[in-house]
């Protein structure tokens, strides 16, 4: 059974402003929300005048803004503010986790970073030590985050903090 999402009352500052900037990273890389909107429309009823319709919405359209004092993010034409919108993340391990296909093709793409899985499922990076502030070490950790980016795993823990939707078998949005 999934843990119930922080809302933003739950959320800490902190928790929030890396929710925010790893949306704001990962747009580029085409990744799915999950988000709530709430608009007036005017509908035609016998007496008229204005109805709030609220909405759960999903999809890729994630263009941020920043209107006042409230951030805002674009899910399919929906503006839905940044307290109500989720990222699908893949876990590092796990069900929908990395591939060994995967796994072997970030060892090529950054031979110089020593990661490996462990027995109890823990995703672990170290630095080999003779190029740890190398500027190539640099770029190829620069290319191992783009990498994680692209195929939308979570590396920075939203989905134990209850930050993002775990992408499973029956959620997975990127396999439509």
């Amino acid at each position: 059974m999934s843990k119930k999402l922080k809302t933003i009352g739950e959320m800490t500052q902190e928790e929030r402003k890396l929710l925010n900037s790893e949306l704001c990273a990962r747009i580029p890389f085409g990744v799915i929300c999950k988000g709530e909107y709430q608009e007036e429309a005017s509908y035609r009823r016998p007496y008229g005048g204005w109805v709030k319709v609220k909405g759960t919405i999903e999809g890729t359209d994630n263009v941020n803004g920043d209107f006042g004092r409230e951030k805002y993010f674009i899910i399919e034409g929906q503006s839905c503010p940044d307290s109500t919108v989720y990222p699908y993340l893949r876990p590092l391990v796990g069900e929908c986790g990395m591939t060994t296909e995967e796994f072997e093709e970030l060892r090529v793409l950054c031979p110089n970073i020593l990661y490996n899985c462990t027995k109890d499922d823990s995703w672990v990076i170290k630095f080999d030590d003779k190029y740890s502030t190398s500027p190539d070490q640099i770029g190829q950790m620069n290319r191992l985050i783009n990498s994680l980016k692209t195929k939308q795993f979570d590396y920075c823990g939203l989905i134990e903090s209850r930050l993002a939707v775990r992408v499973t078998k029956k959620n997975n949005p990127y396999n439509k």
